[in-house]
C-alpha cells in the first residue's frame, strides 16, 4: 500500500534524504539484522531473542522522545509497562530455574554415578 507513495516522492528527495534513506537501510536496519541473525546461530535462545524483538518497538517512543521532544500516548506507556514487566518475570523465572537446576547437579551426578559404580 505504501509503496505508491514512496515511489511518487522519489524525485522530490534531496541528497541529504537519499543519505539519510540509505544510512538507516544499511545501518538501522541491515547491520542490526545481520547481527540478530548472527546471535541466533551462535546460541542465543529464540525465546531470548523473541524478547529483544518485544523490546524493539518498546524503544521506538523513548528514542523519539529523547531526540524530538514527541511524548508517548497513555496507551503506549501502558504497553511498554506490560513489555517491561514481561521481560522481568522472564528474567526472574529464567534465573530462578538455573538455580535450582545447579542447585540438583551435584545431586544427579552422584545418583548417577552410584548406579555404575561396581562393588566387590
Amino acid at each position: 500500500m505504501t509503496a505508491p507513495w514512496g515511489i511518487a516522492v522519489l524525485s522530490s528527495l534531496g541528497r541529504f534524504d537519499l543519505l539519510t534513506v540509505v544510512f538507516l537501510g544499511v545501518f538501522q536496519l541491515g547491520l542490526s539484522y545481520t547481527l540478530f541473525t548472527y546471535a541466533m546461530s551462535h546460541g542465543v535462545r529464540s525465546l531470548d531473542a523473541g524478547i529483544i524483538g518485544y523490546i524493539e518497538p518498546l524503544l521506538n517512543p523513548v528514542w523519539v522522545f529523547l531526540v524530538l521532544g514527541e511524548k508517548p500516548s497513555k496507551w503506549a506507556l501502558v504497553g511498554g509497562a506490560i513489555i517491561i514487566t514481561a521481560v522481568i518475570v522472564h528474567m526472574l523465572v529464567d534465573a530462578r530455574q538455573k538455580r535450582m537446576s545447579d542447585a540438583l547437579a551435584p545431586e544427579r551426578s552422584q545418583i548417577s554415578d552410584s548406579r555404575f559404580q561396581i562393588s566387590d
